[in-house]
């Protein structure tokens, strides 16, 4: 291409050209002054809406080849004002560049596909506000995410990411992060400036450790965090007085906070499948607690004030080392289920003769 423009004298400022790509376009634009005729170009060839500038011919160029690429049905004039294109669950193998022409678009779904890289310039995209990417092959986060800043919604669970960019941390307006099912080993700082992330899901992973930084996310509803190898829950993480469903199932937990009370709003606590000795007294404090499952720890000991739980809905603590029901059980009024199946209970308080739950003990 650049053979082509090299012999045309400088005088010429005005040229009629019958047939580009938007790539070719893209790369001789920037060589030559040139007064392009557009409305020759679109009646001859394209037959395009007269008075096309630069932007607005590339845009559409390259819609079309979007368009060819992926398949398409819309029409490139329909394409141009598109805010959704779902894709999912088909044989993509990579996101084509062209994809930045959709400058409207919001919601783009290419979840459960075979694409191995997230192209740089996807941070083009900046009225997205949803982006789908579970099921793919994905090894890497570009740094250009965090240009998407009006992004509520980012899906990349089941991939093979082995690191979460910083730059996540620039996507203020971000209420859901999935990043389960891939081999994470190290969660950022940065993380804690998400302050309006609702969903936080980082499911099976690799994860040694909490940073502090979480108790930052103050409207935090939902933490996923089983299926990796922590050992230790931060204090801070009981800041997030918002927070109403932690599930921490299998990792290598050995104690609870005491400030875990703190968390007044929490609904549902997982911690089956841990290294955990003691329920601290303080769990009483957690007033709108539903579900507490603590199966698979090495537990002695059921605290007497457990009957203080009033919202208590359902208690698991089947595989440990407990040898006695405290009578108090008998104050959840509202318990459903009680699975004490394999430890070391000899006998049944008299007060639980007549409760209308179903206890588990064998």
């Amino acid at each position: 291409m650049d053979l082509y423009f090299n012999i045309i004298p400088k005088e010429i400022t005005e040229i009629v050209i019958s047939y580009l790509s938007s790539i070719d376009l893209d790369e001789i634009y920037p060589l030559v002054t040139l007064k392009i005729n557009w409305d020759t170009v679109g009646v001859y060839s394209f037959g395009f809406y007269r008075k096309f500038n630069y932007e607005e011919y590339l845009r559409y160029l390259g819609l079309t080849e979007l368009k060819n690429i992926l398949q398409l049905k819309p029409s490139v004039d329909e394409l141009l004002d598109s805010e959704e294109l779902y894709l999912g669950s088909n044989q993509i193998p990579e996101i084509p560049v062209q994809i930045i022409h959709l400058k409207n678009l919001k919601y783009l779904d290419l979840n459960h596909n075979q694409i191995k890289e997230i192209p740089v310039q996807i941070g083009n995209l900046k009225n997205l506000q949803s982006l789908g990417l579970i099921g793919n092959y994905i090894k890497e986060i570009p740094v250009q995410i965090g240009n998407l800043i009006k992004l509520r919604y980012l899906y990349l669970s089941n991939n093979q990411i082995g690191k979460i960019a910083v730059e996540l941390g620039k996507l203020s307006k971000l209420q859901y992060l999935y990043l389960d099912s891939n081999q994470i080993k190290k969660i950022p700082a940065e993380i804690g400036k998400l302050n309006n992330l609702l969903a936080l899901n980082l499911y099976n992973n690799q994860i040694t450790e909490i940073p502090a930084e979480i108790g930052n996310l103050i409207n935090l509803e939902n933490l996923y965090l089983s299926s990796n190898k922590i050992k230790e829950i931060p204090v801070e993480i009981t800041r997030l007085s918002n927070l109403k469903y932690l599930d921490l199932v299998n990792n290598q937990i050995t104690e609870i906070p005491a400030q875990i009370g703190n968390l007044s709003n929490l609904q549902i606590l997982y911690l089956s499948d841990n290294k955990i000795k003691e329920i601290p007294v303080q769990i009483i404090y957690l007033k709108n607690l539903r579900e507490l499952y603590l199966s698979r720890n090495q537990i002695t000991e059921i605290p007497v004030q457990i009957g203080m739980l009033s919202n208590l809905q359902k208690l698991y603590l089947s595989i440990n080392k407990i040898k006695e029901i405290p009578a108090q059980i008998i104050q959840l009024k509202n318990l459903k289920y009680l699975d004490l199946t394999s430890n070391q209970i000899t006998e049944i308080p008299i007060e639980l003769s007549n409760i209308r739950y179903k206890i588990a003990l064998k």
